[in-house]
């Protein structure tokens, strides 16, 4: 009534009677023009999705979710109650809710879905469900309680629904190919092959023959990120789709400032990198993100550091899931959503901080320039910031002053 009140028009649904009867009642009562069905998205199929959908794709799509994880053995509500506070969905109802968006067309392309969730249950995963299905997503606000427990709205989308993805056999660079085009922001340009593909400091970057390799056009125009605060963004995009696809997600490690490493009881291993880079024109400023991940285990052309690949932790990840994923993933860090609110730089740092502590916690020894250091904090350039052995602070921004020794 709300929405409608405001000038939307507004399809509403729910599978409790007595709430359509009573949200029918007081729109009536109101004078407020309201369409309100009995029915929903849920494990069970109750006539078809347009008796409660409708049979238009919407601009916004809006759901506080059930929140309460059933728990078996005890006394359990009444059946309306139940599907009001619990979520008996064994898929989940976020990821129920995005598949039928998806396969029925409920939203339009550039169109935006609102869940309130909690932090307690299911609701603590729903950005990586997001993900995981193709979505974009982010937190837009949030609300704390006494008891701990945290209420939050996460907005989804199709990620760069605007922009053009294209995929090659075999390129030089996609990222120097998309530095150097014309192509719009959030372009996506995959390849099998880079045959000069490389990393920082111009470094030969080689993968295998089943490997993800792609490039993004992340901004052009005037700047409005440090490429540090960029590289971390890219860092943490990375790591999230690959924990959004697996059941372990803690083994999957963040290192400053651009490699994500898997977690072996033998070892731990390199399975991808991110590389920012820039290019001025004039007056403006283009930035491109290159990413890199290794699909396979395979014999690989370097032996200067442990490799590690997806199938080590994900059992038949399929490239154009992994690709799918990572679209997503990127664009939830970095799109300029219209209604969808940017992350702010501090809130990336305190991401990036907590990402980054399994990792150190998981280092037998931080060295700078062969001697043991301190973390001490990620500064607002994206630079990281130690502590020396003479307890002096030092800031570097290049990771090869870097070794860590796990």
């Amino acid at each position: 009534m709300f929405a409608a009140q405001k000038g939307f028009h507004v399809t509403a649904c729910d599978i409790n009677p007595f709430a359509v009867a009573a949200t029918r009642a007081s729109a009536l009562e109101n004078k407020i023009p309201l369409q309100v069905n009995e029915g929903g998205p849920g494990p069970r199929d109750d006539g078809s999705t347009g008796q409660w959908a409708g049979n238009q794709p919407h601009d916004f799509i809006v759901w506080n979710l059930p929140y309460l994880t059933p728990r078996i053995g005890e006394q359990h509500l009444g059946p309306l109650e139940e599907a009001a506070l619990l979520d008996t969905d064994h898929q989940g109802l976020v990821k129920r809710l995005l598949q039928q968006v998806r396969k029925n067309r409920l939203l339009k392309p550039d169109g935006v879905v609102f869940l309130v969730v909690s932090s307690a249950g299911t609701g603590a995963a729903c950005q990586a469900t997001c993900i995981s299905q193709g979505f974009a997503s982010r937190t837009v606000e949030s609300a704390s309680f006494s008891d701990g427990e945290q209420l939050n709205v996460i907005a989804a989308w199709n990620p760069y629904s605007n922009s053009e993805s294209e995929h090659v056999e075999s390129i030089p660079s996609t990222s120097s190919h998309l530095l150097q085009g014309e192509h719009g922001v959030g372009t996506l340009l995959t390849a099998d092959v880079q045959t000069s593909g490389h990393g920082r400091r111009g470094r030969q970057w080689v993968h295998g023959t089943n490997a993800f390799a792609g490039s993004w056009v992340l901004h052009h125009g005037t700047a409005n990120l440090a490429p540090g605060i960029m590289q971390l963004r890219a860092g943490l995009a990375l790591q999230e789709a690959i924990q959004s696809l697996t059941q372990c997600p803690e083994r999957v490690l963040l290192k400053w400032p651009n490699d994500v490493l898997l977690q072996s009881p033998t070892h731990v291993g390199k399975v991808g990198g991110v590389l920012i880079e820039g290019m001025s024109r004039s007056k403006t400023n283009r930035f491109v993100l290159g990413i890199g991940c290794n699909m396979t285990t395979e014999t690989f052309g370097k032996v200067e550091f442990q490799y590690a690949a997806l199938d080590e932790l994900v059992e038949g990840c399929d490239l154009d899931v992994f690709t799918r994923t990572l679209h997503a993933s990127v664009a939830s860090w970095f799109e300029q959503k219209e209604d969808v609110q940017p992350t702010s730089i501090a809130s990336t740092i305190r991401r990036f901080e907590q990402a980054l502590l399994p990792s150190l916690q998981l280092s037998n020894d931080l060295l700078y320039r062969g001697k043991s250091v301190t973390f001490s904090s990620i500064s607002s350039e994206g630079h990281i910031e130690l502590q020396l052995f003479d307890d002096t602070y030092r800031t570097i921004d290049e990771g090869e002053d870097l070794e860590w020794q796990f």
